[in-house]
């Protein structure tokens, strides 16, 4: 184990989890039990025991950590170096997105010639999203990258039911030959090859030559491409850790496939090692509550008008927030959409959350890649006409003063982007600044954050207000199932607090 001092700290039960001498482990982590903590303890264990090869010399293969997200891959270097120093991440040993692993296996298949990508690229330059690259329309075709049976990619198209913003498609095709593409094609394209037995042998043997271990956080987030490069890596002989809660998995919208984790566990014959006590509870009350949920008993959370003392709201739906009072400051509209206006209103509404809030808007990189601004400089260039545009509209009333504000939004947005915005004033667009306005006359006096579930999983706070729906209510009377997403995204929100969670009342102030 590290000399960190926080060693000492460990429970037994984290100890074990993170110094087992077990090859293939399942870590399941109650929330604030320390899992951060663990991963990092057991990265740096695995990266300093001793290990050589059956020929007797010194077994140099990397210990490799991969999150889902950039945010918990750069936590989880920080807790490594702390705790062992800087050296633990000295190349071949990494912690990184699951993404770049994959592009890592992408950019060998096409080095060993089992895929061809247009224009004989084998380095590619993967960005997270087209809306950046190239210029988009309204349409119902959209164009995107795939693979024959021989592992050529071509650029193909398919229809959809409704039109939505798509990349045009010959500058699409234009960009892919010149060797640029997304994560999601990349996705694909591995997707699809790994159908092929030779690329599956490929895959398993490079995995076998480069890496000694593999941790993978939030692992009930996994989907099915996920699932099949952990397998490959059990395949390959080498030691996997897995680290997640059955009870936590929420992102069934974006493909992951919690319900395949314990067949994964169980083909691999991981031995499980619980993480049961948390750290979060500072309250007895919070604390039963927990239990209560996990042991699957029926609860009603008690009523409470919003205050100050609350520091987040949480709901379902960011629809659900912008509703339940204008004391609370949503932190997006909706799931970032791609749509121009959406983006535009989402910089508006990210000058607002940094004013009052000190925290920037949840989908500001997506709003920046859909208005294809790439210099963030851009958003301090944009703070005295938005200080302008807000003034106006905390005085605003009339239509036609939401419609001035709309006109100028896009006059302000089109300084910093090429794309064309809807010449009218459409009430859509001025019905996200009719709802920052009464938000805009409160000012930082009670504003309080609110955000999805979705988005406060991982997080914690002190007091925790939740904004419930009938059938939410129904739910936690009935006790919750696991199995069910629904179920688990009300456990997720039940458990961010670590003195109380209230269920807070629509329309108070």
């Amino acid at each position: 184990m590290s000399s960190d001092p926080a060693l000492k700290a460990l429970t037994d039960e984290q100890l074990v989890a993170a110094g087992t001498s077990c090859s293939r482990v399942f870590i399941e982590a109650a929330p604030g039990s320390g899992k951060t903590t663990v991963a990092a303890q057991r990265f740096g264990v695995l990266r300093y025991t001793q290990r050589v090869l059956p020929n007797g010399r010194p077994d140099s293969r990397a210990v490799v950590a991969v999150s889902f997200t950039r945010s918990a891959t750069w936590e989880l270097r920080q807790r490594v170096r702390r705790s062992w120093g800087p050296t633990a991440l000295t190349w071949p040993h990494r912690i990184c997105t699951l993404d770049t692993l994959l592009c890592d296996l992408l950019q060998d298949l096409l080095l060993c010639g089992l895929v061809q990508w247009p224009g004989g690229h084998t380095t590619l330059e993967v960005h997270d999203s087209w809306k950046v690259l190239v210029r988009h329309g309204f349409t119902k075709i959209e164009w995107g990258v795939s693979v024959d049976s021989t592992g050529h990619i071509f650029v193909g198209q398919r229809r959809h039911e409704k039109g939505a913003p798509r990349p045009e498609p010959a500058l699409m095709k234009a960009a892919v030959r010149a060797g640029r593409c997304t994560h999601d094609d990349v996705r694909r394209v591995l997707t699809l090859s790994l159908r092929r037995p030779e690329v599956q042998a490929r895959v398993t043997d490079r995995l076998r030559q480069t890496i000694h271990s593999l941790i993978v956080d939030e692992v009930y987030d996994a989907n099915s491409l996920d699932l099949a490069l952990i397998t490959s890596v059990v395949r390959a002989g080498s030691q996997v850790t897995v680290i997640g809660d059955p009870w936590q998995a929420l992102y069934g919208f974006r493909g992951a496939k919690p319900d395949k984790v314990p067949e994964l566990i169980a083909d691999a014959d991981m031995e499980t090692l619980p993480l049961s006590r948390s750290f979060r509870w500072r309250s007895n009350e919070q604390r039963a509550l927990a239990e209560d949920l996990r042991a699957g008993h029926g609860i009603s959370l008690p009523h409470k008008e919003l205050n100050s003392d609350c520091d987040v709201v949480l709901a379902g739906v960011w629809d659900d927030l912008w509703t339940v009072s204008e004391s609370v400051l949503p932190l997006a509209w909706v799931s970032a959409k791609g749509n121009l206006v959406e983006a535009a209103t989402t910089l508006l509404l990210n000058q607002v959350a940094v004013d009052l809030l000190g925290v920037e808007a949840t989908f500001l990189a997506d709003a920046l890649a859909t208005l294809g601004i790439t210099d963030r400089a851009a958003i301090e260039r944009l703070e005295s006409p938005f200080a302008e545009l807000l003034a106006a509209l905390a005085e605003a009333t009339t239509a036609k003063q939401f419609n001035d504000g709309y006109y100028s939004l896009i006059a302000a947005i089109s300084q910093e982007s090429a794309r064309e915005f809807p010449p009218k004033a459409h009430a859509n667009y001025t019905g996200r600044l009719r709802r920052l306005a009464p938000r805009l006359r409160l000012g930082d006096r009670a504003c309080i954050p609110g955000m999805t579930v979705h988005q406060a999983k991982g997080r914690e706070w002190d007091h925790v207000g939740i904004r419930l729906t009938d059938p939410d209510r129904d739910i936690l009377a009935g006790g919750l199932d696991p199995m069910l997403e629904s179920h688990r995204s009300l456990y997720v929100a039940c458990t961010r607090a670590r003195y109380s969670t209230v269920e807070i009342l629509v329309g108070s102030i």
